[in-house]
């Protein structure tokens, strides 16, 4: 088993590597409603990954009209769920992280969950940490989609952008690729994939569909 070209995945978490919007954010968010506005329709998970899709989670929430007082109670709401809830993996991320490890590669995190989340989740389904976790936690201006991770992982692994491939379910981690000079994959197995799928299938320099295609594309046995 040895790679057959990257040595480096800069991978995404929410929604690449476990299924974070269906066990999370959405049941978080119909608990919030049904506090806040039990009169609104409940939409339904493809309604609701469109709407974050196309408009995003804070203008679904000013639609709603939610004060800073709601806002507040939709934030802890979320809070309890995320540090309460292990989302599943999607199937063959466990394969695929564990055979490009074995292969001699390394797993770098570039994220926008939290590092205690990102460690927790990798420990319950993949019994292994990051070699890097680049997160919500850093400063705004380093964070994705800006570069620095990327020049990070090149400047504390001795690799160079060619041997980078970033791996992500939306344009945040395909912009950071572009900046970066690093290769771009797109992770069409995710639920987002129906809404932003065209796209990202024009714009990406690879798209996998399966983690399974994407270990494959990496390792040769």
């Amino acid at each position: 088993m040895h790679l057959t070209s990257f040595r480096c995945l800069a991978i995404d978490h929410d929604d690449t590597v476990v299924r974070s919007t269906p066990d999370i954010h959405y049941p978080s968010f119909v608990e919030t409603l049904s506090l806040l506005r039990p009169n609104v329709p409940v939409p339904t998970l493809s309604e609701f990954i469109e709407a974050n899709c196309h408009k995003g989670f804070a203008a679904i929430c000013d639609e709603l009209g939610f004060t800073p007082a709601e806002m507040d109670v939709e934030a802890d709401m979320w809070h309890k769920w995320t540090y309460h809830t292990v989302p599943h993996a999607y199937p063959g991320i466990d394969t695929l992280l564990s055979d490009f490890r074995r292969a001699g590669g390394y797993i770098c995190v570039v994220s926008h969950s939290e590092t205690r989340v990102i460690l927790r989740d990798y420990d319950a389904r993949f019994h292994m940490e990051p070699d890097l976790i680049f997160s919500w936690d850093l400063p705004r201006e380093k964070r994705k989609p800006d570069p620095y991770a990327l020049h990070e992982i090149e400047k504390k692994l001795a690799l160079s952008p060619s041997d980078i491939l970033v791996l992500d379910d939306m344009s945040l981690g395909l912009t950071m690729a572009r900046r970066g000079g690093a290769s771009f994959a797109w992770a069409g197995w995710s639920e987002t994939a129906p809404v932003v799928g065209d796209y990202m299938r024009a714009h990406a320099d690879y798209t996998f569909d399966t983690p399974q295609a994407l270990r494959d594309f990496l390792i040769a046995d």
